[in-house]
């Protein structure tokens, strides 16, 4: 008989992936990527899938799925809490109050995917408040580097992130080359900044992912570095451009 290649686990399908999967959905119903019309629930599957590619645990394939729900849930959105409680039957008493509603998440979380699941969620969670003052996103940012470069930060956190990274930069790649660079016009930070991030990011996890996993990290360098040659491309286009107009109008 001919062989047939690797044989496949029995039982393939994940009832907590599954699970997560739904959180997220509703989490981040109506939610779009900036300045697109693509659902924002399409960039934590992607990130999950990237991980699993990779040949990580489930925990963080399903911490990936799940990495942008602190931040970005809002229970005041109509109809948020009814979906949540629909699904998960406990958030039906989660307290009115913004504080006591994302502890009540927080719990969820421990109780459907377990405590590790949480704290990796919890570790790219970015810090909006400090000593009662909301962040600004250059702040959040540098708290956030400061975590990863931390010897205390989980090589696991540090992954995700990672796989975040590729995500972000290859779709802003994409939308440049597809689009050029008026897509930049869509974040709050010019192209300098938004490549810097990508490049600390890069240079926060790779030396303590290399070893056990050198694929990541190549695949996180390659993307920053694809991203910064199409931005070097189109911002020298831009400039050769502006000098040709300014020629044409010394005429």
């Amino acid at each position: 008989m001919a062989s047939t290649g690797p044989s496949a686990p029995a039982f393939a399908y994940s009832p907590r992936l599954d699970r997560a999967l739904a959180l997220a959905a509703i989490a981040h119903a109506g939610q779009e990527r900036t300045g697109t019309a693509v659902p924002y629930v399409m960039h934590p599957f992607h990130v999950a899938m990237i991980l699993q590619r990779h040949g990580f645990s489930d925990d963080l394939v399903v911490a990936a799925v799940l990495h942008d729900v602190l931040e970005d849930i809002k229970p005041e959105r109509p109809g948020m809490r009814d979906a949540l409680a629909d699904t998960f039957p406990e958030m039906a008493h989660a307290p009115a109050a913004p504080a006591g509603f994302m502890a009540s998440l927080e719990q969820l979380l421990e109780r459907e995917f377990s405590d590790g699941v949480t704290a990796l969620v919890r570790g790219v969670t970015d810090i909006t408040e400090l000593d009662g003052r909301r962040l600004t996103s250059r702040e959040k940012r540098a708290l956030k580097l400061e975590e990863l470069r931390g010897p205390a930060t989980p090589a696991a956190v540090l992954a995700l992130k990672a796989a975040d990274a590729i995500h972000n930069a290859r779709s802003i790649t994409n939308d440049l080359r597809a689009r050029g660079l008026a897509v930049m016009a869509r974040f709050r930070t010019g192209p300098s900044a938004k490549l810097q991030w990508y490049e600390d990011i890069l240079r926060a996890a790779g030396p303590r992912l290399s070893a056990e996993h050198p694929a990541l990290v190549e695949e996180l360098r390659d993307a920053v570095t694809t991203l910064a040659r199409e931005l070097t491309m189109q911002l020298g286009q831009a400039h050769e451009d502006v000098r040709r107009e300014l020629e044409a109008l010394d005429r």
